[in-house]
């Protein structure tokens, strides 16, 4: 059986899978995992083992249920002094190392390492499992506790527009337990419809702004005096002409009326991204009618950025309390 020393002082053996000897110390796996703190306290055959336990006559613990290279690695990230630990994993590492990390409860142990390890998956661009497949890591951000990776994970799941459907996670995913991922699909679903009304809002606010320029009482003014627009003297008819033209950019879009529009974010948030505002070349707008066409573009500039910037995931914090916190966040994020 291979023999490894994470710790060369260590005073237990962790025989693991029956390939692998680790040799670790138990003051450190108490420290770190609580798991291994009641394993090896005084309750357990395995604590009661150790009285008598030094770096000279160590003591050995099965764990034959363990996959012994993540046991290795674990091994390495929780002792600070060892030199063995990688910067960076592949998505399947991080996967697997993230359940048993869950196992024996030392996310806290690990989030730094693993946050680098994250990190860089998210920094190679080319890694279409990353980008384009955020739920082959969205579990290990879960069992790692790391909020900015789950929302950033869940963010990316609920905008993607190749697919759009109820299920986010699949409900046979084995890497969650099922009432989790349920649970995962459910608060996406509800963050979905909660953007969507948002966005909206904001489609039915430029809705009536265009309405509004239209109304009687609609003032058109050029020096304080009221404007006109020919030798005639017939008021300004621009905003009939103006209501006309945007209203018709928004109606191809889909966008107006409500009922017309996508039922899923992904397919709204890829409708408002392709809608371009008509430019009005008038040149004898009066100036009301210039500083609202100049608003309507800046309002409509917004509807872009809110679709493209609003955070459509799940923050981890508020899922594991089963409501939205009053309170801050660990990562930040916007409702």
């Amino acid at each position: 059986m291979e023999r490894v020393d994470v710790d060369s002082d260590g005073d237990i053996i962790l025989a693991v899978a029956n390939t692998l000897e680790l040799r670790v110390s138990s003051r450190i796996l108490t420290l770190t995992s609580p798991v291994f703190k009641a394993m090896l306290g005084p309750h357990f055959a395995e604590g009661q083992a150790l009285r008598n336990a030094t770096k000279e006559t160590p003591k050995t613990i099965s764990l034959p249920d363990d996959n012994a290279a993540d046991m290795q690695l674990l091994c390495f990230v929780l002792h600070p002094t060892n030199i063995n630990v990688p910067e960076a994993v592949s998505v399947g590492h991080v996967r697997a190392f993230a359940e048993l990390v869950d196992k024996y409860g030392c996310a806290g142990a690990v989030k730094y390492t693993t946050s680098v390890w994250l990190s860089v998956l998210e920094e190679e661009r080319d890694n279409l499992l990353v980008l384009q497949y955020p739920e082959e890591l969205l579990p290990a951000s879960y069992y790692l506790d790391n909020p900015r990776y789950f929302s950033r994970f869940t963010n990316i799941l609920a905008r993607r527009s190749e697919e759009c459907k109820d299920d986010f996670l699949p409900k046979r995913d084995k890497r969650l337990p099922p009432g989790l991922v349920q649970e995962i699909n459910k608060a996406m679903l509800n963050n979905e419809k909660e953007l969507q009304q948002r966005l909206g809002d904001i489609v039915g606010s430029l809705v009536e702004a265009f309405a509004y320029c239209a109304a009687p009482e609609f003032r058109h003014e050029e020096n304080n005096e009221p404007y006109y627009y020919s030798e005639e003297e017939q008021r300004c008819t621009h905003p009939v002409r103006i209501v006309h033209m945007y209203m018709e950019a928004f109606m191809e879009a889909r966008l107006w009326p409500c009922r017309n529009r996508p039922q899923r974010l992904c397919r709204l948030l890829a409708q408002i991204d392709q809608l371009e505002l008509p430019m009005d070349e008038a040149s004898d707008l009066c100036a009301t009618c210039a500083a609202v066409v100049a608003q309507l573009h800046r309002d409509f500039e917004c509807l872009k950025e809110k679709a493209t910037t609003a955070f459509a995931g799940v923050c981890l914090d508020c899922f594991r309390a089963g409501e939205r916190l009053a309170g801050p966040c660990r990562f930040p994020h916007q409702q």
